[in-house]
């Protein structure tokens, strides 16, 4: 573990970091309309490293935010030559809690959009409600930062906490993601209602619904 942090950003400049993205399909049109992307490590040393291990290891060396500008400078890259395959795709990014205490990622972020600004509308920052534990004040006045510049906020793995009705009280979010939790349940009868209920929900919020793990067909129909 020791090792893996130190080791962190030889690795980042020497790309053994890469991105994997997780498609995102419209139910009504089985499109792809969006995608998750992902970050991995290969070292050079162990092979590939779980994002399990690696990411609460840079999270508690406060290393996190480094891979966080990494993954945003990736997507800001590849994203129009995606656009060029799959014209209008968004892209989802996930954010650490750290990256929303200070203001590190809007004047990262501000740097970038001098280049970049086109592409404000087709990314999406998910979050998760750890984020309520620290300074959420301080959240916040940043998520509100990062809507004023075009980017959309989406409640990550919404359901799986104590405290997701709170985020929907609070946060201006532009998108709901339920937890694979109810996803993998959904035929048990609780966990249908409390689906249509979230789903329902959503909808008079006016936020759009993604829902995580989708892998069978009658899932499919399920949500459609």
């Amino acid at each position: 573990r020791l090792t893996l942090v130190n080791d962190f950003q030889q690795s980042l400049s020497n790309s053994e970091f890469f991105l994997l993205w997780q498609p995102q399909y419209d139910t009504q049109t089985s499109k792809i309309i969006g995608a998750e992307v992902l970050s991995r490590w290969q070292h050079e040393q162990y092979g590939l490293i779980s994002p399990e291990l690696f990411i609460p290891l840079l999270e508690q060396s406060n290393r996190i935010c480094d891979l966080s500008h990494w993954v945003i400078d990736e997507v800001l890259q590849q994203l129009p030559s995606l656009h060029d395959h799959h014209p209008g795709i968004e892209v989802s990014i996930n954010l650490s809690p750290r990256d929303l205490i200070g203001n590190d990622l809007i004047d990262f972020l501000d740097e970038k959009l001098k280049s970049h600004a086109q592409l404000t509308p087709f990314i999406t920052f998910e979050i998760t409600e750890t984020l309520l534990i620290d300074d959420y004040s301080q959240v916040l006045v940043n998520i509100e930062q990062l809507q004023a510049r075009g980017f959309k906020i989406s409640i990550d793995d919404f359901g799986s906490g104590y405290t997701s009705f709170t985020y929907l009280q609070k946060l201006p979010a532009n998108e709901l993601k339920i937890d694979k939790i109810y996803t993998d349940s959904y035929l048990e009868n609780s966990s249908n209602a409390i689906l249509e209920s979230m789903i329902f929900m959503a909808k008079r919020l006016d936020m759009r619904v993604v829902v995580e793990g989708i892998e069978h067909q009658h899932q499919v129909d399920l949500f459609k």
